[in-house]
């Protein structure tokens, strides 16, 4: 008698749960109509991202040889090289924007860290990046219509 009390207990908070989805999808507009703080809707600013994304793998630079140079060169020089080896035909669209965001805390210019020596070969943007990154002690995040340099947590 007990468990089938409980059941319908389960059952009864189940069909609330759902009841409670169904009349918050019925007041959403839908992502395509929320917009972000960007002014963009957001379903295009995922896929501004996803793009993004794709050509940060897609993009392949034959070489990267850099060797005490800051960080800001570095990534002036992955912006040329990015634009040059980006098989996007559009060339509007070609190439990757990046943005130096420094932090609020100490309000350290991180452009100006250094990259004491880095050699890849054949390598996708992306993971040049990460490299970069990670020699400066920083992290990245891909925005809509950028890559957004900032200073590690």
């Amino acid at each position: 008698m007990m468990d089938e009390m409980k059941i319908k207990q389960i059952i009864t908070l189940l069909a609330g749960i759902s009841m409670l989805a169904s009349s918050k999808a019925e007041n959403n507009t839908g992502a395509e109509n929320e917009a972000s703080p960007a002014g963009q809707p957001a379903s295009k600013m995922a896929k501004s991202v996803q793009n993004l994304n794709n050509k940060l793998k897609k993009i392949i630079i034959p070489e990267v040889h850099f060797e005490d140079i800051t960080v800001a060169e570095c990534l002036n020089i992955l912006r040329l090289r990015a634009r040059e080896f980006d098989p996007e035909p559009d060339e509007n669209r070609k190439g990757v924007n990046f943005v130096i965001r420094n932090g609020k805390d100490n309000g350290k210019d991180i452009g100006g860290l250094k990259v004491s020596e880095l050699r890849l070969s054949n390598i996708p943007l992306g993971t040049a990046l990460q490299y970069i990154c990670s020699k400066a002690g920083l992290r990245y995040r891909v925005e809509a219509n950028a890559v957004i340099i900032l200073p590690a947590r």
